[in-house]
């Protein structure tokens, strides 16, 4: 059993109950949490791969049809941002709060 979660939440018995009980939720997001990481870090790779590096070693003269069409429309280049910036997966907030005031 790993430890952090009860010095996090306290010593005591009712801090490792609480301690294992943030640590099963951690277990939780980490397992929610991987499947987009995996999938921003094969994009990640695939464009250094297949763009930037063969571009760095002047392997190809002319980028790419997908990289000349972001510099040429401006409205795309929003979309690498935004995908880098909020990722894959996103969670969407789900609060009775958040209910009450819509």
């Amino acid at each position: 059993m790993n430890e952090d979660p009860v010095i996090i939440v306290g010593g005591g018995p009712a801090g490792m109950v609480a301690g294992l009980l943030l640590a099963r939720a951690g277990v939780r997001v980490q397992a929610r949490r991987w499947k987009p990481t995996v999938r921003m870090q094969a994009l990640q790779r695939f464009a250094h791969r297949r763009v930037i590096e063969p571009m760095l070693r002047g392997e190809i003269a002319r980028a790419p049809l997908a990289v000349r069409l972001l510099d040429r429309i401006p409205l795309l280049r929003r979309i690498p941002g935004r995908v880098l910036g909020l990722g894959f997966g996103r969670r969407h907030v789900e609060s009775p709060l958040a209910k009450d005031v819509s």
